[in-house]
C-alpha cells in the first residue's frame, strides 16, 4: 500500500494536471493507493468540492480528506502527515508535473536496502554525470551519485532536509519529526534549522535525489505561474504559511 499526501489549495484545473501526470508516470503500478489531501481554502473563487471531485476522478473512493475553515499550509501538511499508515508514502503538493516515466519500484528498493535513508525526492534541476542538485538555489547542496540514488555528502547534511518537491518517504521519519514542527513558520525552514542545530532525530537520517546520471529534469513547477498570473504571493519566503493578495495584502481566500 502506498499512502499519497497532498496539501492542495483551490485549483482544480492544476491539481488535476498534477494527478494525471503522476498516475500515469508513476502511479500506474497494482498495489493500493490512497490519497490523503487538506484542500486550503485558498486560489480561485470556488468551492473545496471541486478540488475533493478532482481528487475522487483519480483515485474513487480511495481518498482522504480535510477542508478547513482557514487556510495554513504547515497546518495542512501536519495533518496530512499525521495520517500516513503505510510504510513509505509519496509527498504531493499540488503544483508539480511529473514528466517522464519513472521506476517506482526502483524507488522501494534504494529505500528497503537504505535504512538510513529518509527521503527520495525529484529533481527540478538536471543531473549531470557525478553530481546533481535538487534545484538551481545556490544555497542548496550537490547531490553525488552512489550508483544508484544522489546522495547528500556527510560534509553538507546540515543544509538537506525536507523541501516541497516530490518525494518518497520512510514513514519511519515521521515520529520523530512531527513533534519539532508548529504551525507559525515555513516547513522546509524549520527542519533546515533543526539540522543546523544538529537535532538527533535529524542527522541520524540521510537524504537522497532519485533520477540518472545525464538525465534533464524530472518535474516542472506549474504553480508559481498559476499565482503570478493572479496576483498572488506567499505572506513569506522564510515564515510561508498561506497566500496573499499581492495588490492588498489581504490573505487570498
Amino acid at each position: 500500500m502506498l499512502d499519497i499526501t497532498m496539501m492542495a489549495t483551490l485549483r482544480p484545473e492544476i491539481v488535476d494536471q498534477t494527478l494525471t501526470s503522476f498516475v500515469q508516470n508513476l502511479f500506474h503500478t497494482t498495489e493500493d493507493k490512497r490519497l490523503i489531501i487538506n484542500i486550503d481554502p485558498v486560489g480561485d473563487a470556488i468551492s473545496q468540492k471541486d478540488v475533493l471531485a478532482v481528487a475522487h476522478k483519480h483515485f474513487e473512493d480511495r481518498v482522504k480528506v480535510r477542508c478547513p475553515k482557514k487556510a495554513c499550509f504547515p497546518t495542512a501538511l501536519k495533518w496530512c502527515w499525521s495520517q500516513v499508515e503505510a510504510p513509505y508514502f509519496f509527498n504531493l503538493e499540488d503544483d508539480w508535473q511529473l514528466l517522464p516515466q519513472l521506476d517506482l519500484a526502483e524507488m522501494y528498493a534504494i529505500l528497503d536496502d537504505c535504512p538510513w535513508l529518509a527521503i527520495l525526492r525529484l529533481p527540478k534541476g538536471p543531473a549531470f554525470h557525478a553530481y546533481c542538485k535538487q534545484s538551481a538555489s545556490h544555497k542548496q547542496p550537490y547531490y553525488v551519485w552512489n550508483g544508484r540514488y544522489f546522495a547528500c555528502p556527510a560534509t553538507q547534511i546540515q543544509r538537506s532536509s525536507y523541501y516541497g518537491s516530490p518525494s518518497l518517504i520512510r514513514s519511519a521519519w515521521l515520529p520523530e519529526v512531527l513533534p519539532l514542527l508548529h504551525t507559525r513558520f515555513s516547513t522546509e525552514k524549520q527542519l533546515l534549522q533543526q539540522h543546523k542545530k544538529r537535532h538527533p532525530a535529524m542527522w541520524l537520517w540521510e537524504y537522497g535525489v532519485y533520477t540518472k546520471p545525464s538525465t534533464p529534469r524530472t518535474i516542472v513547477d506549474i504553480g508559481t505561474p498559476w499565482r503570478h498570473k493572479r496576483g498572488i504571493r506567499k505572506n513569506s519566503y522564510d515564515r510561508f504559511t498561506t497566500w496573499l493578495e499581492s495588490s492588498t495584502g489581504s490573505p487570498n481566500s
